[in-house]
């Protein structure tokens, strides 16, 4: 473990004025206290991670938790910032999704597979001799089940056991480049009890018990690599696509928020949701979404947002983003 003692750019994002894209995507007035917009720096990471923050989580003892696409594993508590870097263990190289348990344990999904952290040590889950590939794409938590989405598809972990959740065989016309139908990278269980998950090329899939439904372009899907998935409080589910954009699917068709100009950009990263309810999403090259029901927001670089890559977004406990 390593103590930075430089610090580069882990960002807060107030309210910020911004200009306006298109008649759909409205200004947002400035709030702050010196009617002026804002962005606020946190604190700064040496060197290049800066370039690399991929997740941010915010645990139950105030502490965050900083994922990197090829650094690894940082923690920044308030006054130090904390790289782990010298165990073997936890040469993980990317970091992809982090999740809570109701003990208070990290669990992390990494391009090395599972990682497992109690609060005073981390522990590395291997996956079975059988399984192809150790990368871990993305996490679900439920009751003392967690759920991943893997290289090879999906499986449980229960009582430090891992057992392969059977997926039926996927077809897409046009598979491009992609490598397996079993690249699961987002979970997500809805209001109704059904499982949904993206693929990476393969389209969206719903388990709802019993049988599996298929989603692809064909259906109206923006695009077949899936990136990130969401539920809102109305029981929409919102759809992030690498190449298609953000669609919303109400249970009967899909909505493409790209297509009718709603949304400048076609490559999505992860959705939030803030305490307001709002939802927040980036976009590559087109900086930060926000939608609170009714009026659309977009925070970019020209208005005063650092970078327009923006990779995940969190509020914490003071409610800044």
């Amino acid at each position: 473990m390593r103590i930075l003692s430089n610090l580069c750019l882990l960002f807060v994002l107030g309210s910020c004025a911004v200009n306006e894209h298109d008649q759909s995507v409205q200004s947002a007035e400035s709030t702050s206290s010196d009617d002026m917009p804002w962005v606020d720096p946190m604190f700064f990471i040496e060197g290049q991670l800066c370039q690399h923050v991929r997740q941010l989580h915010e645990d139950s003892r105030g502490d965050l938790w900083i994922g990197t696409n090829v650094y690894g594993l940082m923690r920044y508590n308030g006054t130090e910032l904390q790289r782990f870097e010298e165990d073997e263990e936890l040469r993980t190289g990317r970091i992809n999704s982090v999740v809570e348990d109701y003990n208070g344990d990290l669990w992390f999904a990494t391009y090395s597979g599972l990682l497992h952290y109690n609060g005073k040590e981390f522990k590395r889950h291997n996956f079975p001799h059988d399984s192809l590939s150790p990368n871990v794409w993305s996490l679900l938590l439920e009751d003392d089940v967690l759920w991943l989405g893997t290289m090879d598809g999906i499986m449980q972990f229960n009582n430090d056991e891992f057992i392969a959740f059977p997926t039926p065989d996927l077809t897409v016309e046009d598979t491009l480049s992609r490598l397996s139908y079993k690249g699961i990278t987002t979970l997500l269980r809805d209001v109704n009890g059904d499982l949904w998950y993206g693929t990476d090329g393969f389209g969206l899939c719903r388990f709802d018990g019993e049988k599996f439904t298929h989603f692809t372009i064909s259906d109206g899907l923006p695009a077949n690599s899936v990136t990130s998935l969401m539920q809102d409080n109305e029981g929409t589910l919102w759809i992030g696509t690498m190449d298609g954009g953000v669609s919303w699917y109400d249970g009967q068709e899909f909505t493409n928020l790209s297509q009718n100009g709603t949304i400048k950009g076609v490559e999505i990263s992860g959705f939030f949701v803030d305490a307001q309810e709002r939802v927040w999403f980036g976009v590559e090259n087109n900086g930060v979404y926000c939608f609170d029901g009714n009026t659309w927001k977009n925070y970019y670089k020209e208005a005063q947002l650092p970078t327009n890559g923006i990779n995940t977004i969190l509020e914490d406990s003071k409610g800044r983003m």
